[in-house]
């Protein structure tokens, strides 16, 4: 039943579960907060103009 859900994964990026879940989350914390960032900037300009770059910068230096 664990190899249905996880399959070979962790095992080919060499991490533990509670490594990849506490990775996977911080990625997806990141990617909410900028999602958020980028609607409002969609409406109003001038507010988070880098935020897309600055998110394409972070998850660059998090994966490679």
């Amino acid at each position: 039943m664990y190899g249905i859900f996880i399959g070979n994964h962790l095992e080919e990026n060499n991490v533990g579960y509670i490594e990849h879940c506490c990775f996977s989350m911080q990625l997806s914390n990141m990617m909410a907060v900028s999602s958020l960032k980028a609607c409002i900037h969609a409406i109003i300009p001038g507010c988070f103009p880098t935020s897309s770059t600055e998110l394409k910068y972070s998850l660059n230096v998090m994966l490679h």
